[in-house]
């Protein structure tokens, strides 16, 4: 009698506790699949430019400058931005990096949808410790007390 209690014990704290997730555990889950580390196309390491290379650059940065300030001059009271300022900005913004990204390999979407599984199975307490799995484990949180209905109907 007592030996089948505590198999009865154990097969339910088994299959309460290892097997099935929260409402809320599956939201975070769900809200972590657009995460940018499940979603990769390729691998990239970086590589320092050349002095010609980054002589090139300021050079190129130097004359869009020029442009820009003589935009600049000629629209003096004006709050529109000229083209010559947005090309310098986007060159900026896009290409003054003394770095040179290289592809090392493509990534592919089994590889993401792998990573991703492999994360989901990790249990809670470690998940939690995520700083942005927790954030997305909190506004599922808000979600399930703004709208229960709608919640338990999606998760």
């Amino acid at each position: 009698m007592i030996i089948k209690k505590i198999i009865l014990y154990v097969a339910v704290f088994i299959l309460t506790t290892a097997f099935f997730k929260s409402a809320l555990e599956k939201c975070a889950d769900e809200n972590i699949k657009s995460w940018k580390e499940f979603n990769k196309f390729a691998e990239y390491r970086e590589e320092k430019k050349t002095d010609k290379e980054i002589e090139e650059r300021n050079k190129k940065r130097s004359e869009l400058k020029k442009k820009c300030n003589l935009a600049k001059e000629i629209k003096e009271n004006s709050t529109k931005m000229s083209y010559e300022c947005l090309k310098y900005r986007k060159f900026i913004l896009y290409e003054s990096s003394d770095y040179n990204s290289i592809k090392v390999r493509d990534i592919s979407p089994e590889e993401n949808l792998r990573n991703y599984k492999n994360y989901i199975r990790k249990s809670l307490k470690v998940k939690i410790k995520d700083q942005f799995y927790e954030k997305s484990y909190a506004s599922c949180i808000k979600e399930e007390k703004s709208n229960p209905k709608l919640f338990d109907a999606k998760y």
